[in-house]
């Protein structure tokens, strides 16, 4: 993924907060990883859970995004 890009659309003055604009980016680097989820189901491989790792861990909001993205349990060990 090293030349992956990514747009925001829909985005007016009235919507364009840090707020919003800080979710959008959780949700996209989430989305990234809910695509290898699901290209790993798609072989049959159906994952219980995620463990969640590494510094965006300490986020609270990508531990809250990251388990209705994933469909499954995610756990911060």
């Amino acid at each position: 993924l090293p030349d992956a890009a990514g747009t925001l659309t829909g985005m007016r003055r009235a919507n364009c907060t840090p707020e919003n604009l800080a979710r959008a980016a959780v949700e996209g680097m989430l989305c990234g990883l809910a695509d290898g989820l699901a290209a790993l189901r798609e072989v049959g491989v159906a994952p219980r859970r995620v463990l969640l790792i590494g510094g965006a861990a300490r986020s609270a909001a990508v531990r809250a995004v990251a388990p209705l993205l994933f469909g499954v349990p995610v756990d911060v060990p």
